[in-house]
Parts: structure tokens; C-alpha cells; sequence
């Protein structure tokens, strides 16, 4: 077996048709006979998203404001309006880190917290402002623990993102990477059988699918616990 050199080409990045092809291969419909176009661009799209959310692979650092808080409400930002300083046009979909800005030359990480110990320990009933030690989330609601008793201006997150939506048949995939391009195609071989109510197929491309995230996940770049 030929050893993977590291240092060789990186594969190609995909399009919207390759996508769209790789579909038609594992369905057998090259002519658009079951599948519009349309369609199948529709699903390459819920795919790319539905993969992106699974693997966490299309990821962005964004900047946030921490704002000094007397209740537990104004140490939450809400994913989907006040969390970023600058708005992004993608959902954010996970949050993997969250790097509080001490000092000009100062900046820690925040230790992740589920939402059901915080409920569980009683840490939500925290009375007093300090430094914040933890991150929880619920209900796509992030909440910092304890409240921050001052600012803490371009603070930092590592978050998951949906990837952008692709168009054009000669779109090129920039925000998914190989290997999880190939996670695509066998999810909307799926979407394809589900639409036409053949079932037993839909479950086995849904069993190709997740054989391939796992396979995804074992051998791409996945996301490395330090220190925790």
C-alpha cells in the first residue's frame, strides 16, 4: 500500500458539479430523469450544511465584545444577533472555544461547561460579577459564567459555521475541504430517495453516509483537545 506523502497535492476543490455528478453515479440518473438540476442543486446545498454541522469542519474565528453584566441575562448573547461585533451572513452553528481578552498582552480560554451541570450545581444562581472561568450554551444561547464584572473588548470564538451556498455549476466548494466533500454525495443520494418514498435505498445511502463521516472524522483534520 502506497504511504501518503504529506507534503504531496492537495486534492482539487470541488464544484457544484461535481457534487451534482457524484450524486448521479450513486443514483444512476445522469440524464436528470428523476432529479432536476434544480434539485439536485437544492440538495447538494442541505448536504454541505447538514455535513458542516455534523463535523464542524467549515470553522471561523470571530471577534465579540464581552460587556460588564449584573444579571445572568446580560452574560448571554444570543448566536444569532448580538454575538459578533461585525454581523456574518452564515449561521453559526457551534461554539468550540470562546477566548476571553484579559489585557493588551493577556488572553485565557474559557473551560466548557454543559448547560444541565450548570442547572444541576447551582452555578446560574451566582449572585456576583468577577472573571468569567466557563462557557455553556443552550438553546443556541451563550452564556458566560460568572457574570464578567468589567469589559472584555475583542474577546475571541472558534465557531462552526454553515458553509455558503453554491450557485453556479462552476462554483468552486471554498469552504468545505476534502475529505468531507466526499460526505456530500452519498447525503444527497439520500435526499434523492426520500423525495421519491423509496426508503429501503434512502436507509442504505443514510448508512454510506455515516460510514463515511466516521471514516471522515477518523482520518481528516479534526478538531484537537489541549489541555482540557
Amino acid at each position: 500500500m502506497p504511504i501518503l506523502d504529506p507534503l504531496g497535492p492537495i486534492p482539487q476543490q470541488e464544484t457544484l458539479q461535481d457534487y451534482i455528478t457524484d450524486c448521479q453515479r450513486l443514483t444512476h440518473d445522469s440524464t436528470f430523469r428523476f432529479w432536476t438540476q434544480q434539485e439536485l442543486t437544492d440538495y447538494a446545498n442541505k448536504a454541505r450544511k447538514f455535513v458542516a454541522m455534523m463535523t464542524s469542519c467549515t470553522r471561523q474565528v470571530i471577534s465579540f465584545d464581552v460587556i460588564a453584566a449584573s444579571s445572568l441575562a446580560e452574560a448571554s448573547y444570543n448566536l444569532d444577533s448580538n454575538l459578533v461585533t461585525v454581523p456574518i451572513l452564515r449561521r453559526v452553528t457551534d461554539i468550540l472555544d470562546v477566548i476571553l481578552n484579559y489585557s493588551a498582552n493577556t488572553v485565557y480560554q474559557l473551560k466548557y461547561l454543559p448547560f444541565s451541570t450548570m442547572i444541576r450545581t447551582g452555578l446560574w444562581q451566582t449572585q456576583y460579577a468577577g472573571t468569567p472561568s466557563y462557557y455553556t450554551l443552550n438553546n443556541r444561547i451563550l452564556i458566560l459564567l460568572q457574570w464578567p464584572a468589567i469589559a472584555y473588548p475583542n474577546s475571541s470564538i472558534d465557531c462552526a459555521i454553515e458553509p455558503l451556498d453554491l450557485v453556479d455549476l462552476a462554483d468552486v466548494d471554498a469552504d468545505i475541504a476534502f475529505p468531507y466533500t466526499e460526505c456530500v454525495g452519498y447525503y444527497m443520494a439520500y435526499l434523492c430517495k426520500l423525495k421519491n418514498q423509496q426508503r429501503d435505498e434512502a436507509d442504505a445511502f443514510m448508512g454510506d453516509f455515516r460510514r463515511q463521516i466516521i471514516m471522515t472524522s477518523g482520518f481528516g483534520f479534526t478538531r484537537k483537545l489541549v489541555g482540557r
